[in-house]
């Protein structure tokens, strides 16, 4: 048999392709002899094109890695396929989108289409085997709709050593080429200690299991030292679940810098309560200069230099998820109550060891209010002086499958029924609160993760204002220009993480809001 595995990324990622496909192939490849192939499109692709070179290759079977960024196209191809009589074409769905909430209100009775829950490595092989023989009896983990009716037997078991899965990289599973594009992912565990409600992450993995230290170290070794990559994307939820094995690793990268084996970019995600002094000085060894203060002196461009310019020479770019600082709406998520005083114990030693985080905020959490959220912003803001950290503002997005999504009566929460199903407002935030907070956020985001970032701090600072009063006042200028009216940041009701990483910077020009927060200027309040 034919398999193909169809692999589509987001348009912006560097090394164009996903971990999952290559990871079910490594593992399909222990115990098979099919012919496997792996198609890598990015999300910005028209159906029919991605369509022209599966039909090339004359699978009999298709693999779809379905995520949020690319269920919405994938269900155009399926729906293509399946109309081109293509009846002996086997179509298996799996990934975080792919879930049995989801599957309850799908109507497709169609043969040949099989939908692997969870973790999918073990469940792809055995339904290989089970499709080999015709049996009519489905593996554990693996649905199958028949008649409008679910078929499916759970299984929550997860692979514990996960060594068992074949290194994609050291077995040369991954095409050669795409080492060109100078990016890798690489996952050290999987599972979670958190049980977040707008995640569908944890569901069907219930415990954290660990690629041993050895296969970890000795694929850092194949990638940064034999593939030259520059980009290292680390995928852990949280790389500091186990501290000391995360030292481990850090010093490993550090002997390999000091070899003269360079990467100039790491991204990992942690908690601000994972970590110890000891670590944040560690990751401070691999920065490429000892005194790194980017913002203050670039010149600003029309155009996002959060990456390319500002995060420049730190190696170590630390994602923390705080999500938000209002206890109730960390409550209704399942989140751990922010312990301030922990907080910013964490950022006195981060900015004492010059190391530079992205911190994510959620706009739109149930039981968040607007004047939580922004009063929140203003709380956070200040340590964010005479830095390069990045601020990230997610508008939150109810997923299918999620638990969220099961409360979505009680906290009244409205949302996009499409992906990537964005939420409108909530009981506690109205359309139009969350679409000025919106509004807000991307003014902010603007102005914050950029050079101008010591010009608004004087700014903000003279002014004498609250952060949610100082932007109000600011949008409601940029509303009332002419020069900006046929922005989409004006003309669009809805602005959310796309717009303001992107299309905010040229949009709202730098020079523009220059001369609204020159201190050498008036700024009518």
């Amino acid at each position: 048999m034919k398999i193909l595995f169809l692999n589509i990324y987001p348009q912006n990622t560097m090394a164009r392709y996903l971990l999952s496909s290559y990871l079910l192939k490594g593992y399909l490849s222990q115990s098979s002899n099919h012919e496997t192939k792996i198609l890598n499109f990015p999300d910005a692709l028209k159906p029919d094109q991605i369509i022209t070179e599966i039909k090339k290759l004359a699978p009999d079977i298709i693999s779809y890695s379905c995520y949020v960024w690319n269920i919405s196209l994938i269900d155009q191809i399926f729906e293509t396929l399946t109309s081109l009589a293509e009846s002996e074409l086997i179509h298996i769905f799996g990934g975080p989108e792919i879930t049995i909430e989801r599957l309850s209100n799908l109507n497709c009775s169609q043969e040949n289409v099989f939908y692997i829950i969870g973790e999918g490595e073990e469940k792809f092989s055995n339904l290989i085997i089970s499709i080999e023989k015709g049996d009519i009896i489905l593996p554990p983990g693996v649905a199958y709709l028949k008649d409008g009716n679910i078929e499916y037997e759970s299984n929550l078991t997860t692979i514990k050593d996960l060594d068992i899965i074949p290194s994609i990289y050291v077995n040369n599973i991954i095409e050669d080429r795409l080492y060109a594009y100078q990016q890798a992912f690489i996952e050290t565990q999987r599972g979670c200690k958190y049980r977040c409600k707008y995640c569908v992450y944890h569901k069907n993995i219930r415990q954290i299991s660990y690629y041993s230290i050895e296969r970890v170290l000795q694929e850092l070794d194949f990638l940064i030292c034999e593939k030259k990559i520059t980009a290292l994307r680390i995928f852990d939820a949280i790389f500091t679940s186990d501290l000391s094995r995360a030292k481990k690793i850090v010093k490993h990268l550090h002997k390999l810098k000091t070899r003269g084996h360079h990467i100039p970019w790491i991204y990992w995600e942690y908690t601000y309560d994972s970590v110890d002094n000891e670590f944040l000085y560690l990751v401070s060894l691999l920065k490429d200069r000892e005194k790194i203060s980017n913002s203050s002196n670039l010149l600003p461009k029309d155009r996002a230099q959060l990456y390319s310019d500002m995060l420049q020479d730190y190696i170590a770019i630390n994602c923390i998820g705080l999500q938000s600082f209002n206890p109730e709406a960390l409550r209704n998520v399942g989140r751990p109550k922010t312990d301030w005083s922990r907080f910013c114990s964490f950022m006195h030693e981060i900015n004492k060891n010059n190391l530079v985080i992205k911190l994510d905020i959620i706009l739109g959490l149930p039981g968040e209010t607007y004047l939580s959220f922004m009063t929140g912003l203003d709380k956070i803001i200040p340590f964010f002086k005479d830095t390069d950290h990045i601020l990230n503002i997610h508008r939150l997005q109810v997923l299918p499958g999620s638990d969220l999504e099961k409360l979505k009566c009680k906290f009244n929460l409205s949302y996009s029924s499409g992906s990537p199903h964005f939420i409108l407002s909530t009981s506690s935030m109205t359309k139009e609160e969350m679409i000025l907070a919106c509004k807000l956020s991307g003014l902010l985001f603007r102005i914050i993760n950029s050079p101008l970032r010591d010009r608004f701090y004087k700014s903000w600072e003279k002014s004498d204002l609250s952060l949610e009063r100082y932007l109000k006042k600011f949008y409601v200028q940029i509303e009332t220009d002419s020069r900006l009216e046929s922005t989409e940041f004006i003309q669009n009701l809805w602005v959310d993480d796309e717009y303001w990483n992107g299309k905010v910077f040229s949009e709202i020009p730098s020079q523009y809001l220059i001369e609204y927060m020159d201190i050498n200027k008036e700024f009518s309040y």
